[in-house]
C-alpha cells in the first residue's frame, strides 16, 4: 500500500500540532508525515519523516504558501496545529478541497464564533443549550451582582499571533 502523505502545522512547543504528530505515529496506516513550523527548532520535527519551515500564520500569503507546499509534497491530509493558522487558512479552505486535500476545519464564520467564548456561549444559550455561567468583564462593576464562586477568568478571544 502506498504511503498517505500528511502535513501537520505548528508542531513546536508542545502544541496541538505536536500532539497530532504523536497521535499519527500511533496509527497503523502507512503514513509519510511532514511537520511544519515557523521555528526551525520545532520540537515536533524529530517525530516526522520530513520538516518544512513556514512563516507565521499572520504572513499575508500564508495560505497560498501552505497550499503550494501541499502541492509540492503531494499532501493528501492536512492537520492544522494552531488557532492562528485555522483563521488564516479557513477562508481558503475550498482551494485545499479542490486540490483533493483532506482538511478537517470549519468555515471561517464558525471558527470565528468558536474562538470567541462569550459570543459562542451567547449563541449556545440562544439555542437553549446550557453553558457555564459567564460574563464579559470590562470593569469591576460588571461583577457587582454577586456572581457564583469560585470565579475563573479567561480571555474571551484567542490570541492569533
Amino acid at each position: 500500500m502506498k504511503d498517505i502523505n500528511v502535513l501537520v502545522t505548528a508542531t513546536g512547543c508542545a502544541s496541538v500540532g505536536e500532539q497530532i504528530l504523536k497521535a499519527l505515529r500511533l496509527s497503523t496506516l502507512p503514513l509519510h508525515v511532514t511537520a511544519s513550523d515557523c521555528d526551525a527548532r520545532s520540537t515536533g520535527a524529530p517525530l516526522a519523516d520530513a520538516f518544512q519551515l513556514l512563516p507565521r500564520a499572520n504572513h499575508p500569503h500564508y495560505a497560498e504558501m501552505l497550499l503550494e507546499l501541499c502541492r509540492k509534497h503531494a499532501i493528501q491530509a492536512l492537520f492544522i496545529g494552531s488557532e492562528a493558522e485555522l483563521l488564516a487558512i479557513s477562508p481558503a479552505r475550498e482551494e485545499f478541497f479542490r486540490e483533493g486535500i483532506f482538511l478537517p476545519i470549519q468555515p471561517a464564520d464558525v471558527l470565528a464564533l468558536c474562538l470567541e467564548k462569550a459570543r459562542l456561549y451567547a449563541a449556545l444559550n440562544a439555542l437553549g443549550i446550557a453553558t457555564p455561567w459567564y460574563r464579559r468583564i470590562g470593569s469591576l462593576a460588571d461583577l457587582s451582582d454577586n456572581p457564583p464562586y469560585p470565579l475563573v477568568f479567561k480571555p474571551s478571544r484567542v490570541r492569533t499571533h
